[in-house]
């Protein structure tokens, strides 16, 4: 099938933008694309064979370290989650990514809620508590509804001012941690960390050094990831649209 420049040059534009973004998930922005301009749709099987045979694959390697490993402090009794808990809407997962390059570090705190898949990240130079709350209280402003449980491993960064802050501020939400070496139980934030890794940070190394720069290109990740990425798990929905907050499906 002949595909028109056009589309073959907005495909482009979308993997050179988001080179691990698959033909299935290419497919409804290009849909909503193709209704805008007045196009005839075309299949994922085409989409692909268009990826392949102009090598639409836009790759910048890079070294991304998630360290679970790092330095772990018991405070106090915590309550464990034995097993992954059901995916629904207000039970948030979060973690920690870090980044290295030329011998510097940089921390990433990703949040994710496991029903919605409302996801949000931001980068610190230091992973400290302050951070982690402040992290904390953007993410509670981005996300839509109520939460209810907050879930993390046993990362010491995760405790002090952001437990300090939850037992005083926001006493309804449930604190739990996982076992220790239990990735599988933190199982949708850890496969939203390779998606962010996949999709964004290994392209974006040469940002690394430039803190405002780099922020702000992860921002436009984070509305893409929630407003325009569709996900398999939600009926090929974006998590907003799930989350009654955006009513259709746009192609930026």
């Amino acid at each position: 099938m002949e595909v028109s420049t056009q589309i073959v040059d907005k495909i482009k534009s979308l993997r050179k933008k988001w080179p691990n973004l698959s033909k299935h998930k290419l497919k409804p922005l290009l849909d909503v694309y193709c209704a805008e301009i007045g196009h005839k749709t075309i299949s994922a099987t085409t989409i692909g064979e268009v990826i392949k045979r102009n090598n639409f694959f836009f790759k910048d390697a890079g070294k991304v370290y998630h360290d679970p490993n790092r330095k772990k402090l018991v405070r106090r009794k915590k309550t464990r989650i034995w097993k992954a808990p059901k995916q629904q809407p207000g039970h948030i997962e979060a973690d920690l990514v870090e980044t290295r390059v030329d011998g510097k570090k940089k921390y990433t705190v990703c949040w994710i809620d496991i029903g919605l898949k409302v996801a949000f990240s931001k980068t610190y130079n230091r992973k400290t508590s302050k951070n982690i709350l402040e992290s904390f209280l953007e993410f509670e402003q981005f996300h839509p509804g109520e939460i209810h449980t907050f879930q993390t491993d046993n990362g010491s960064e995760f405790e002090g001012a952001l437990d300090q802050f939850l037992g005083k501020h926001r006493p309804e939400i449930k604190r739990l941690y996982t076992p220790i070496k239990s990735p599988k139980i933190n199982g949708v934030v850890e496969r939203y960390n390779r998606s962010l890794q996949d999709d964004w940070l290994n392209h974006n190394l040469h940002l690394f050094h430039d803190e405002e720069t780099w922020n702000k290109s992860l921002a436009e990740y984070i509305t893409f990831y929630n407003y325009y990425r569709v996900h398999d798990t939600l009926q090929y929905k974006t998590p907003m649209q799930v989350a009654g907050v955006q009513k259709s499906l746009k192609c930026p």
